[in-house]
């Protein structure tokens, strides 16, 4: 009996048709269930959620009415009257009020009078009259003369080379003293003006130009 040579079973197995059928069936199924899978093993490449910012306006909630209570309400006071003491506006100090003048001085370019008008007898003591010509002090009108002048009456000085002259109009009486003089005794004679001084205190200044000046003599 004859011996026939052993066919290796593999390649039995690839020659049957049944069998390559059934595996490659089997491979097919096994490719289908591994694709059915896949998505749930492998990671998802989802896209990032775009956030959504949601804004909230407050609202002020509506009043709630309750039954039986009344709504409490806000009365407005009366605007108060502003406390504040006004402003006291500077109180003007008035002036001293200089006394009424009680002499008056006439002169020209040859005399100069001196006219009592206080209503009383007057006290010419510790009277000079100065400017930068000269000066002339009233004691030299004379002892008795000077210190008690009667009311309306005039005394006088006149350049003794002028010759006689009138006394002014206001010299209702005659005149109670006079003098002739020269040189620096016309004090009132080619200056501006002239100065009234009492025991050194000034008393006025008079302008020349205006040929009177009226002044009071304590």
């Amino acid at each position: 009996m004859s011996q026939q040579p052993n066919t290796p079973a593999s390649e039995s197995v690839w020659k049957n048709p049944q069998t390559i059928v059934a595996i490659i069936t089997g491979i097919v199924t096994v490719l289908v269930a591994l694709i059915g899978i896949l998505p749930n093993i492998l990671p998802r490449n989802e896209p990032e959620p775009t956030p959504v910012v949601v804004v909230v306006a407050a609202t002020a909630a509506p009043p709630t009415s309750t039954s039986g209570a009344a709504a409490p309400t806000h009365t407005s006071l009366p605007a108060q009257p502003s406390t504040d003491m006004p402003a006291t506006a500077p109180t003007d100090v008035p002036a001293a009020t200089a006394p009424p003048a009680n002499v008056l001085l006439l002169y020209d370019e040859v005399s100069f009078t001196l006219l009592n008008q206080s209503g009383r007898a007057l006290s010419l003591q510790g009277v000079i009259f100065r400017s930068s010509a000269g000066q002339w002090d009233a004691l030299r009108w004379g002892d008795t003369i000077y210190d008690r002048l009667p009311n309306a009456s005039c005394l006088r000085i006149r350049d003794n080379a002028s010759g006689t002259r009138q006394p002014p109009r206001q010299c209702a009486d005659p005149i109670y003293g006079l003098m002739l003089v020269q040189g620096s005794d016309l004090f009132w004679l080619g200056v501006s003006s002239f100065d009234v001084l009492q025991n050194g205190a000034p008393l006025a200044t008079c302008q020349t130009a205006a040929e009177t000046c009226a002044l009071f003599i304590p």
